[in-house]
């Protein structure tokens, strides 16, 4: 779908302007360079990103639309989610937020910071509303939408409205029109697997695919759209109206009360459908129409409108023109007059020069020139006109993007460690920050990077890469933790053992043969085992003084203490347990538990409360039903 963006893209600016920034040859061969992933799918980097692993997960705003979860060295946990949705929609589920809780660092935008959403009923019940008066008072109405993203939604909508007999829509026309129309519904009908559940069960059930569209025509021109009757709705891009379609129709329908403009985005500031949506907008806009001509125009122009007259007679100009005398067609009872000659193919009779040049190939280096004659040479002349708006213009958000009560909520619910705040106006972001400390307090930091800045991030771990024995991995208990398993190690480190193979690091850097015990001594000098030691400590540590070759693959073992030199330790608990899950799980066993009070008490014996710190405490009388409870209760834990 991100290649029909960049086509239709391409395409609405070269019909208006010599556009260069880009071709389409450019766009292929970026989309090559791309490659495809599925929601859920762990990618583990290579080359410069070794250590890295990304995984897409649905962002909920448009088909494609991605959270991305970067994960370094299975440590520390990046969260990008930028223009995410967690509604449910027609065409798309919400994102999902369930992998994603505590990350090390969220990034994340504040466009909708402080923005107030209207339900998504009173946008419809709009929406409808001015469908039906301006097509009922033989008006047209013209919705600005993106390309092959919100659009789909759009689609969905208006198709089964018009489907309802009792909305009265089936004697109107209803159009999608841009460059890549058919490509897009095509596309669509492909991907309805990665789609909302409701179309999928309708897919399923029905053998029936929800992208075949009973009542949208499908239109690449305004000649083709002019074959659509009237009245009808129009769904074109591009929604800024900078360019495309949706500008075209925009200056030839704004002039007549009886049509409605429907903006579904918030553009830049700058462009056509900003100043159209604003407040401070006047009645008359002035418009730099850029048009594109064929080269048969008057080679001395003038120059931004009439001549300013003067008091004296001036004297006509001359403009440099072949004339073009208007050719009389002469008609008979069978219409136009047909003449033999223009239906003759002229031969071609080539010298003996070009002939042996042919023959022998070309000569001098020359390439042949590859003359595209259907490409017919235009030039870009850009006027300004001054047009009364006269429609209805009407903002109606379907952005698909969360409010910014629920994105508080959010990021309340994921707790991340650091927080960046990204793509927002700056009072927006400034709302978004105090609330989010306001909620983290001391424990989040926030950074509101401007235009360009560069952010360090960095947070301080210490996790190194070590090797186990197979004796120290054999004394390990496990413990069970959702889909991890759990250990505490109590060992010494052991500096003098290369990295994985099946040697040892010797005074001459050689490596003793496989066959031999890897885990042998090594009868070295003193100095040896204080240089291995202090290569290890290097790699260790990550000294600053770091060395090719064997320094820089030194990894140290972990061997386990003797057995009367290891150390006790106090039991750890893993897990948050919820009283409400812990409920459940009492009842299940048989004993009787309700709250009163915030307090879940068990029995009438046994009192189960969540202190001010978040620790669960158990009170009662010392019983069966007490020691019963407290090991359900340990239950929920992972105890190391």
């Amino acid at each position: 779908m991100g290649q029909m963006f960049m086509y239709d893209l391409y395409q609405s600016r070269h019909n208006t302007e010599d556009f260069t920034l880009f071709t389409l040859d450019d766009v292929d061969a970026a989309f090559d360079k791309i490659q495809q992933l599925k929601f859920s799918q762990i990618v583990n980097l290579k080359g410069k990103g070794h250590g890295l692993s990304i995984t897409p997960l649905p962002a909920g705003h448009m088909i494609g639309g991605t959270i991305w979860k970067i994960v370094k060295d299975g440590e520390e946990e990046i969260v990008y989610a930028v223009d995410f949705n967690h509604k449910r929609e027609i065409h798309l589920n919400g994102c999902s937020l369930e992998m994603l809780s505590r990350p090390s660092l969220l990034i994340t935008d504040s466009f909708n910071a402080t923005y107030v959403q209207p339900r998504r009923k009173q946008r419809d019940e709009q929406l409808l509303t001015n469908v039906l008066e301006t097509l009922r008072g033989d008006g047209n109405v013209l919705i600005a939408v993106d390309t092959a993203g919100r659009v789909l939604e759009l689609a969905q909508l208006l198709d089964q409205i018009w489907r309802t007999k009792d909305a009265g829509l089936g004697v109107y026309s209803l159009a999608l029109l841009n460059n890549v129309s058919y490509n897009v519904v095509e596309f669509s009908k492909s991907q309805v697997e990665w789609m909302s559940d409701k179309l999928m069960r309708c897919f399923e059930d029905k053998r029936n695919n929800p992208f075949q569209f009973r009542h949208l025509s499908l239109c690449h021109g305004l000649s083709d759209l002019a074959r659509v009757p009237s009245p009808k709705v129009v769904l074109a891009s591009q929604p800024d109206l900078e360019c495309g379609f949706s500008r075209d129709l925009f200056i030839q329908w704004c002039q007549d009360p009886k049509n409605s403009i429907i903006l579904t985005y918030r553009t830049t500031p700058g462009t056509l459908a900003h100043i159209d949506s604003s407040d401070e907008s006047d009645v008359e806009e002035d418009i730099d129409q850029p048009s594109a001509h064929k080269t048969k125009h008057d080679l001395m122009m003038k120059g931004e409108g009439s001549r300013k007259g003067s008091f004296f007679k001036q004297a006509k100009k001359s403009y440099p023109m072949f004339p073009a005398p208007e050719e009389r067609i002469k008609w008979d009872e069978y219409g136009e007059i047909i003449k033999p000659e223009d239906f003759l193919v002229p031969e071609l009779q080539a010298t003996e020069e070009e002939k042996s040049k042919l023959e022998s190939g070309l000569t001098n280096g020359d390439e042949p020139m590859d003359q595209d004659l259907s490409d017919v040479p235009t030039k870009c002349i850009s006027t300004t006109e001054s047009i009364e708006i006269k429609a209805r213009v009407t903002y109606i958000d379907y952005e698909g993007r969360s409010d910014g009560d629920s994105i508080k909520k959010i990021i309340n619910q994921m707790k991340p460690r650091q927080l960046i705040i990204v793509h927002g106006p700056p009072e927006a972001s400034q709302d978004l920050a105090e609330c989010c400390r306001a909620f983290g307090g001391k424990d989040i930091k926030v950074y509101m990077p401007k235009l360009h800045e560069t952010v360090d991030a960095t947070s301080e771990t210490h996790i190194y890469q070590v090797r186990l024995k197979d004796s120290l991995v054999s004394s390990l208990q496990f413990c069970k933790a959702k889909d991890a398993e759990l250990a505490w190690i109590d060992g010494v480190l052991d500096m003098r053992v290369s990295k994985v193979d099946t040697g040892v690091i010797l005074e001459e850097g050689e490596l003793k043969d496989d066959g031999e015990d890897s885990e042998m001594q090594v009868d070295a000098p003193s100095d040896s085992s204080v240089l291995a030691q202090q290569k290890a400590m290097k790699s260790l540590f990550g000294d600053d003084e770091k060395d090719t070759g064997e320094e820089s693959e030194i990894i140290p073992t972990l061997e386990p203490l003797p057995p009367h030199e290891v150390p006790g330790h106090q039991s750890v608990f893993m897990n948050e347990p919820r009283l409400s899950d812990f409920k459940q799980v009492l009842l299940r066993e048989g004993i009787q538990a309700e709250f009163v009070g915030g307090v879940l008490v068990c029995n009438n014996q046994v009192a189960v409360r969540r202190t001010e710190t978040g620790r669960i405490g158990l009170e009662g009388c010392l019983c069966q039903d007490f020691y019963r409870i407290r090991d359900l209760l340990y239950e929920q834990y992972a105890i190391v």
